[in-house]
């Protein structure tokens, strides 16, 4: 049996733990040549760094409460709107990036699963918020308690999208990837040619690491083929420069990118992606030239 189908009939066995089968993926992804893939697993396996974003489904909103009191009145257990957090301290509080790796996951989700009544609750450190926060929000009434609070929800969410993921990915890649089924442990002499940066299409449209900006150009001297997330303005830059682009044309565009959101209403036309992007990128279009 080839891995592919190895790694599908594991996924297929409710009884099947995500650790062993992460590692065949792992494997698989590096004799696929697929980079995508391969951080993907890894990152999975071992945790999300600080300087990585995390895809969609490991964040989490966060709901905050307080207690507030000046000695005289008090108030306990006030919940705190979000119009309140994102005006005074910033979008980011109101969102939880779940960075652990799949093992502590796993080991969350079990003790979710012995505690029937619900009675663990998981919040983050509130410390500084309270401190942006404080005296900000009720007259001659300081805040002495805040807490936070998120579903567990998520934990299982992670654990189940990434199974999900697996196995999707792994559909796609014998749909689509010619020989992925033939590739087995040991005999890699053996391995088809397989183009890695079709694998590493198929896992980056199925993995979602949120919205992504693809630019595809082809020209007399050049190819450009990038797939950046939204938000890495420098890897546009550096892909942009890779592919020929100058420098100073690259960084203007990467800013151009940055400060404009595209007319939805417009759609690409003509036979090139990159007229398509001229037209809902209007300042762009003096760059398009440049591009061709």
């Amino acid at each position: 049996m080839g891995l592919l189908h190895e790694i599908q009939a594991s996924l297929l066995n409710d009884n099947s733990a995500i650790g062993p089968i992460l590692l065949k993926l792992r494997f698989l992804a590096a004799r696929l040549g697929s980079d995508v893939l391969e951080d993907w697993v890894l990152h999975e396996m071992n945790g999300y760094p600080q300087n990585i974003p995390v895809p969609d489904y490991r964040t989490a909103p966060i709901s905050y409460s307080g207690t507030f009191s000046n000695g005289f009145q008090t108030l306990n257990n006030i919940a705190i709107s979000e119009y309140h957090i994102k005006k005074l301290a910033g979008e980011s509080w109101l969102h939880i990036d779940i960075r652990d790796p799949l093992s502590v996951i796993d080991g969350i989700v079990a003790d979710i699963s012995d505690d029937p009544k619900k009675k663990q609750k998981y919040g983050i450190s509130t410390g500084n918020l309270r401190l942006l926060l404080q005296n900000k929000l009720y007259d001659n009434l300081p805040m002495i308690e805040m807490y936070s609070e998120f579903s567990p929800g998520v934990f299982v969410k992670i654990q189940s999208t990434v199974r999900a993921k697996v196995l999707e990915l792994t559909l796609e890649l014998e749909k689509t990837i010619p020989g992925a089924v033939d590739i087995v442990i040991g005999e890699s002499s053996d391995v088809p040619r397989i183009d890695p940066e079709r694998v590493s299409s198929v896992a980056q449209q199925l993995i979602n690491y949120g919205t992504v900006t693809n630019i595809q150009s082809s020209g007399t001297s050049a190819t450009i083929n990038v797939q950046i997330a939204q938000g890495n303005k420098n890897d546009l830059v550096q892909a942009l420069t890779q592919g020929g682009l100058p420098i100073e044309d690259a960084v203007e565009f990467a800013e151009i990118v940055e400060s404009e959101d595209p007319d939805r209403e417009m759609r690409p036309s003509g036979s090139g992606l990159r007229r398509g992007w001229a037209i809902r990128y209007p300042k762009v279009a003096r760059l398009h030239g440049k591009l061709a």
